[in-house]
């Protein structure tokens, strides 16, 4: 494969990476509603189709650091920030159209990042709410909760008189 064709395979892999993180945006946002709404059907759906997209993303990611390496010379190890400023003295036009499409990947990565820890951040807040719920019920009511400076709710440790094994 010569050089011309390597950097049409990247800029075509590049562009398809964009799309997928955009599919996986999309899923992301599905999943937000889908964990306000608590619903558990939907949820699972989505964890699926996640995996999905997640296994071509590692696919396409996998191929890029090859076209990268074929094109940009090996590294120790995968660098982004060096890729953008190898991709920068590339030579034109593959080296400034891959640029562009390489800026692209990043940024619709970084929102995918962010919104993974926002759903993170409601998922584990739901589950320390029903942790929180449960150890209520564990006291029997008899104890007065009292909200941590965070706002979390704080209950004692101690048995009370309805217990969950029965």
């Amino acid at each position: 494969m010569n050089q011309e064709e390597s950097w049409k395979d990247l800029l075509g892999l590049l562009r398809a990476e964009r799309t997928t993180y955009q599919h996986l945006s999309t899923l992301l946002t599905q999943e937000l509603d889908a964990l306000r709404t608590i619903s558990n059907q939907a949820l699972i759906e989505l964890a699926e189709k996640k995996k999905i997209v997640l296994e071509d993303l590692r696919f396409l990611d996998q191929r890029r650091v090859q076209l990268f390496t074929r094109l940009l010379g090996p590294m120790p190890t995968p660098n982004p920030t060096e890729w953008l400023r190898q991709l920068s003295q590339a030579p034109a036009p593959g080296g400034p159209r891959a640029l562009l499409e390489f800026k692209g990947v990043i940024s619709i990565a970084r929102k995918v990042a962010e919104q993974g820890r926002q759903n993170a951040e409601l998922t584990h807040r739901g589950v320390s709410m029903v942790r929180e719920a449960l150890r209520l019920i564990h006291s029997g009511g008899d104890v007065e909760p009292t909200y941590q400076g965070t706002g979390a709710l704080r209950l004692p440790l101690s048995t009370a008189s309805l217990s969950v094994h029965g």
